[in-house]
């Protein structure tokens, strides 16, 4: 069974709970995909051992696993989690990109002219709001070029593993975000950011457990070629991008909102991961 295959059963899992708001249906997913998921990797693994140097290698790539505009404590806690997991090496890269603005200017009697500058995005909508609003003469010019910073989280590892990494990844910041928005609704940004931090330690957590469940009952060869993925991948990185420096860590949003953090890791734990163990009540 191909990687093709074994995400595509993962989505199918996936896509029962979709719209569902009950934690324990989104665990019950996330254990079934998770499974199979490692039985896929320790089964190829194992495959490689018994081949040896015959074995069919797939190349060592990089990724943009993720664009944001700031840098997320939250976010990288499940990257930080993944890459482990799934034998891969991360680091950050800035990101700057140019965009022109539009200056949108409407006028017509008796009525306020309008000037403002907006995205070439927003143009379009805003040409036609003014039309409806009455006014007679809208027309645009290009403005200036505005710089827009912010960070590319990127991903080394074996082909493979970085599909699945990049699926999971995709996953649980998208399960996160969907029940953050039922739990943390009408509480304010800061209860939001303190409670992410503390679902996404909580769904790390119980990875990182289901890892270790997973190491004790595999043969010791198909891990220790496994954990050599991740070795490798780490070399790769630092002989290509030789001028990487290590970053400090994020201090994250829970000060002063223990009860947010303490709220979200529940809910974050019970996004079972591990296979073996029942879900959580």
């Amino acid at each position: 069974m191909s990687n093709h295959d074994v995400i595509a059963k993962i989505q199918k899992l996936r896509a029962l709970s979709a719209n569902n708001t009950s934690i324990h249906e989104a665990a019950s997913a996330a254990a079934m995909a998770d499974k199979l998921i490692q039985e896929h990797r320790l089964a190829e693994a194992e495959l490689e051992v018994i081949q040896g140097a015959n074995a069919p290698h797939d190349a060592i790539e990089e990724c943009d696993m993720h664009t944001r505009g700031r840098r997320s404590a939250w976010h990288e806690n499940i990257l930080r989690t993944l890459v482990t997991c799934y034998n891969c090496t991360w680091y950050m890269s800035k990101s700057i990109k140019f965009e022109h603005k539009f200056v949108v200017i409407a006028s017509a009697q008796f009525m306020t002219s309008v000037r403002k500058e907006v995205s070439e995005g927003e143009r379009d909508l805003l040409i036609t709001r003014l039309k409806q609003d009455g006014y007679t003469s809208v027309d645009y010019y290009l403005g200036d070029v505005h710089q827009k910073r912010g960070v590319v989280y990127k991903v080394v590892g074996r082909e493979s593993d970085l599909k699945v990494a990049e699926y999971m990844f995709t996953y649980l910041v998208g399960e996160l975000e969907r029940l953050g928005k039922i739990h943390c609704h009408g509480y304010g940004v800061g209860y939001a950011l303190a409670w992410y931090e503390g679902a996404a330690k909580g769904v790390s957590n119980n990875i990182l457990k289901a890892r270790e469940e997973n190491v004790t009952q595999a043969h010791s060869s198909a891990m220790v070629l496994l954990e050599n993925r991740g070795k490798e991948a780490e070399v790769w990185m630092r002989q290509k991008h030789i001028n990487l420096k290590e970053s400090t860590g994020l201090s994250g949003s829970t000060s002063g909102r223990a009860h947010a953090y303490a709220h979200g890791h529940k809910v974050g734990s019970n996004v079972e991961i591990n296979p073996t163990r029942s879900i959580k009540g």
